[in-house]
């Protein structure tokens, strides 16, 4: 049931493994995953700079000029749809801020 990826072969998913090898993975996970955290907060904050550059009213905060986010993405090495996603988590949390003031 093992699978084999050029000379090295596989254990099954649910073959119990090690404590060691299963601490190690867990750090490479924790650290893979801070990373990538670090990585989308400096990437947000150069979104938010290159909003705050937009000449706009201060109540269009939801109005994104046509091709801004392929400029962006472009820039920032990433897929259009991250930037996308990135722009989405920033209204919910600037709309959360906005009802927290309320």
């Amino acid at each position: 049931m093992s699978a084999t990826i050029g000379s090295e072969a596989r254990l099954p998913w649910f073959a119990p493994i090690e404590d060691g090898d299963a601490y190690r993975r867990a750090g490479g996970r924790r650290a893979y995953n801070a990373r990538r955290t670090l990585a989308r907060e400096a990437r947000l904050r150069r979104i938010v700079e290159a909003l705050h550059r937009i000449p706009r009213s201060p109540t269009s905060f939801h109005f994104i000029p046509w091709g801004l986010q392929k400029k962006l993405a472009d820039r920032l090495g990433v897929h259009p749809g991250t930037i996308s996603r990135d722009l989405e988590a920033l209204r919910a949390e600037a709309n959360a801020a906005r009802w927290a003031e309320a």
